[in-house]
């Protein structure tokens, strides 16, 4: 056998043995019924004659400092706005200073409709916490028409596509400062890995920061 083609032989076999390359991180993914998605607030109805459930899915990745244990969107009416609100619960590992979740909501047909930033930049001891948020609801094409009274329902129509909209919410923690300075941060490619496995639109643009509630 001549040394050029013996030398080919060898480095065939050598590409075969070599390890693929290290895939993204693998999310758990927990998914939990949310309540019906026809709803009503005073005298307003959302999605009336619809029997679906709102889901909630919460994606929790190997190594994150910090678990969330529940997070539930809803939509209130106050200060004569439709606000998207965020109750969470959030499970610290060990002391951190800061942390960022992100919300990314979905329609009917697994499509984006908006993404929320609940972001806290406080101490965090180990332990169970609360961690909430509000967001305004504002019209497509005006946003001065998210302000009405109760009784305008006509106009309250109009502003709350997006709450209307809303039957998926995917949250995941995104960034945590760690006690020492350094910072975790989530993998893009397994997020993305995981809203593929849902049938969810991979988007993932920059969040919309809303106004903390704790």
């Amino acid at each position: 056998m001549n040394r050029t083609l013996t030398c080919a032989l060898l480095t065939t076999s050598l590409l075969h043995l070599s390890p693929s390359p290290a895939s993204s991180q693998e999310l758990t993914i927990h998914r939990n019924s949310d309540g019906p998605f026809a709803f009503q607030i005073l005298g307003f109805k959302f999605n009336e004659g619809s029997s679906l459930t709102k889901e909630s899915i919460l994606l929790a990745a190997p190594g994150c400092p910090v678990d969330i244990g529940l997070a539930r969107l809803g939509v209130q009416l106050a200060d004569r706005r439709f606000l998207f609100s965020v109750n969470m619960q959030i499970q610290v590992k060990e002391p951190v200073r800061a942390i960022e979740v992100r919300h990314v909501v979905y329609d009917v047909f697994g499509e984006h409709v908006k993404s929320l930033l609940n972001q806290e930049q406080k101490d965090f001891a180990a332990g169970t916490h609360s961690m909430n948020g509000k967001w305004p609801i504002l019209a497509t094409n005006d946003a001065d028409s998210a302000l009405l009274t109760e009784n305008d329902a006509e106009t309250a129509l109009t502003t709350v596509n997006d709450a209307e909209a809303a039957l998926t919410t995917v949250s995941f923690v995104a960034k945590v400062r760690l006690e020492d300075g350094s910072i975790w941060r989530y993998d893009r490619d397994a997020v993305e890995a995981a809203l593929r496995s849902l049938d969810l639109e991979r988007r993932l643009e920059e969040p919309e920061a809303g106004e903390s509630q704790n």
